[in-house]
């Protein structure tokens, strides 16, 4: 092969638009702590590997708010909280709710003060008048240190001092703390910008408000993924605002990086033909990207893999496309990415030896270069976000970073590219007879559209709109700042994440705040415009949808096992069971066992059971019985005796003890007996138990089929099964 395999990283960054301008302040402080801990990271571990390019996404309404903290135009309740002299009852009911907001293993507990904290709140959680103002300022300077880049605590000697100090802290030393998020924020753009200016890196935009493209043209274009989703009425079609967000998106770009963005990365991956059409009047814009499950549906063929996820047809794949249409070819350059490879670094490689993991991701490469041939130059696309995923990797994703970027570095026949160098040496050589309309969350828009109070918002959208183009009809005079105002939080609420939080998938503390806000911005309209604000904006979102009681998995899951009391965000994507789902409403009333969550990605199973009772007289046991893809039987030939003896080839027990502290793994064995294999990490609380389970160790691969039962045991007797009657099948298949 001539060429050295092409390999673009595409990294993420956004934030859900949280400023709320009627309070002037952002009503969550993730833009500044993502800042703080993430955005200029990923800048300065690149910069040190000066031969590894690569692509960032940022967001313009995330840039917008990084520089409204920067300029000290915007705050949010959680610092403010945390500068105050002294705390009300209602601060500090606040704290103890949401300043333990981390990732308890990586961020909480290497800090034994920090983890004493939490370990007191635990206790104390309903009685926050027995602790002194001092636990307040305790907790407010751990809440802000452990979310600075560790690289930062480690070498400004300030911030090492905080560290060694643990308790004892005062006002002003959160105010010293503070400093550095503010300081860290105001060198990151900057950053980024050097960064692109000597070109080691390309920076590409979004639509400015971070909306769904697809569905702001038109609605209707759910339906050619699911086919009998239900829309809302009147449906939805603005093409000229999804023009609109472009446009902005491509001046904001200009004015704070110096240049017209190249690429733009569709949120969530989501396209369509209308977007391409609509993308053609963009010149400037010359490459998109996509999820491959888009580009197996498009061209009705599909990408194979084997069973270590091995693409076996990789010229489909790792390429660029144009789409034509016969007549020529149509809109920008179109690059679709390597789901396995996004997900090994999204969900899987924070479980690993950050050098192992660095190690598979390039052997990984260099089985796709060997398997191509000597065929032409390919590319290949890993894009995922850049932010989230290092939470649960050892020190912020360092070590893991460090080593696959010298690994890179090493090999000469994987060289790293920004998607247009890459364009700028290699025409476009294939093309696909149409873009499916689709996103990289299961090739289809279910996540923001289809569900009764998604639809719902929807539905209000137009409604405001509908006053706004008649208001303005009538008022030919109007100021154009006001309409600008006005039109802005149009744009504002068209944003993705406002439908993702009215998902029934997508629980959280925070859901009602999303609601609240959401319908404040369309009721900014109303005020700008000299209106009341309807009846109807007033109301509250729909009521929550109640946890369903059984469900498949939506997506490739892999969380942090904290056994938290709260399953979501870890377990959104994750099947459920529960009682309901098999039992009638007298069995409901004296259930032990509250609910299963379940999921998986490429190499492990997770298990999260949730008790009604303390777990600590209990015994739990997890049937597992293994189908192989390759074997010609059915889930129910092999596994209807899961729960009799004598055992079955290829099943497996993982136990835990009243008090057990991990789970013991075994497998059936002659003479009906369990063999011990494994001993199992597991996290567990009063009532909840959360494992991790390799699927190597269950002898089990993607593909496969498992059947699960989890037992409740009190005094060696089964008390209860869940499900309570027929076992859990769970399909090992991909999520593309």
């Amino acid at each position: 092969m001539k060429n050295p395999l092409y390999v673009a990283f595409v990294w993420h960054m956004h934030q859900p638009y949280y400023r709320d301008d009627a309070a002037g302040s952002f009503v969550l402080p993730w833009t500044r702590l993502r800042a703080a801990k993430d955005y200029l990271h990923m800048a300065e571990v690149l910069a040190q590997h000066p031969d590894i390019h690569a692509t960032f996404n940022l967001v313009p309404s995330l840039v917008e708010q990084i520089l409204e903290y920067v300029d000290h135009s915007g705050s949010d309740e959680y610092l403010s909280v945390s500068l105050k002299e002294e705390w009300s009852p209602e601060d500090k009911d606040f704290m103890l709710s949401f300043f333990f907001s981390a990732n308890w293993e990586k961020f909480i507990q290497p800090h034994p003060t920090y983890d004493r904290l939490l370990q007191i709140r635990e206790k104390l959680r309903d009685r926050a008048q027995y602790l002194s103002d001092q636990y307040f300022r305790d907790l407010a300077a751990w809440f802000n240190l452990v979310w600075i880049d560790p690289n930062w605590l480690e070498r400004e000697p300030i911030l090492r001092a905080f560290i060694s100090k643990g308790t004892g802290f005062s006002n002003e030393d959160n105010r010293t703390i503070v400093s550095f998020h503010e300081r860290i924020m105001g060198r990151t753009i900057n950053a980024y910008r050097e960064m692109e200016d000597r070109g080691q890196i390309e920076i590409c935009t979004s639509p400015y408000y971070h909306p769904i493209l697809p569905l702001l043209i038109d609605s209707q274009s759910a339906r050619e993924a699911t086919p009998d989703i239900s829309l809302p009425n009147p449906l939805y079609a603005h093409p000229e605002d999804a023009v609109a967000q472009i446009k902005r998106a491509i001046q904001f770009h200009e004015k704070h990086f110096g240049r017209s963005p190249q690429g733009l990365w569709p949120p969530e991956g989501s396209v369509s033909d209308a977007l391409l059409s609509l993308l053609a009047e963009h010149t400037e814009i010359r490459w998109i990207a996509s999820d491959e499950a888009v580009l197996a549906h498009s061209a009705g063929q599909e990408v194979h893999r084997d069973g270590y996820g091995h693409i076996t047809n990789p010229h489909f794949l790792y390429q660029p496309y144009r789409v034509s249409d016969g007549n020529g070819s149509r809109g920008p350059a179109i690059v679709f990415r390597d789901n396995l490879l996004s997900d090994r670094i999204g969900f899987v490689y924070r479980h690993m030896d950050s050098r192992q993991a660095a190690a598979d991701m390039v052997h990984r490469l260099q089985r796709i270069r060997e398997n191509l041939g000597d065929s032409g130059p390919h590319l290949v696309s890993i894009i995922l976000d850049g932010e989230n995923c290092w939470d649960e990797y050892e020190h912020n994703g360092d070590p893991f970073l460090h080593s696959l970027y010298e690994m890179l570095s090493d090999d000469p026949l994987l060289a790293t590219v920004t998607i247009s160098e890459y364009l700028n040496a290699h025409p476009v050589r294939a093309t696909l007879p149409h873009l499916f309309a689709g996103s990289w969350i299961g090739h289809n828009f279910e996540t923001w559209i289809g569900e009764p109070a998604q639809n719902r918002a929807w539905e209000q959208l137009e409604q405001t709109r509908r006053h706004l183009v008649a208001w303005q009809a009538q008022h030919p005079e109007a100021d154009e700042k006001l309409l600008e105002r006005t039109w802005t939080e149009i744009y504002i609420a068209e944003g993705s994440d406002w439908f993702w939080w009215h998902s029934s998938r997508n629980h959280a503390a925070e859901e009602p705040l999303f609601d609240n806000s959401f319908r404040q911005h369309l009721a900014s309209v109303y005020s700008l415009t000299g209106q009341m604000t309807p009846e109807w904006l007033l109301e509250k979102g729909l009521a929550p949808v109640p946890e369903s009681p059984s469900r498949p998995p939506s997506a490739y899951l892999s969380p942090s096992l904290e056994a938290s009391q709260q399953a979501f965000p870890r377990w959104a994507h994750a099947g459920y069971v529960s009682p309901r789902s098999s039992s009638g409403a007298m069995q409901m009333a004296s259930t032990l066992i509250k609910g299963l969550y379940y999921g998986y990605d490429h190499d492990n199973l997770f298990v999260r059971v949730d008790s009604n009772q303390p777990l600590h007289t209990c015994t739990i046991d997890i049937l597992l019985s293994v189908v192989n893809h390759s074997e010609d039987t059915t889930p129910n030939a092999q596994t209807t005796e899961l729960l009799k003896q004598p055992l079955q080839p290829e099943q497996y027990d993982i136990q835990v003890g009243p008090d057990a502290n991990s789970a013991t793994l075994r497998r059936a064995g002659p003479d009906a007996r369990w063999d011990e294999t494994a001993s199992l990490t597991l996290s567990r609380a009063e009532q909840t138990l959360e494992l991790r389970i390799p699927l190597l160790d269950i002898g089990s691969a993607q593909g496969d089929t498992l059947i699960m039962r989890v037992l409740m045991s009190k005094d060696d007797s089964v008390t209860e099964t869940l499900p309570t009657r027929e076992n859990l099948e769970i399909k090992l298949s991909s999520f593309n």
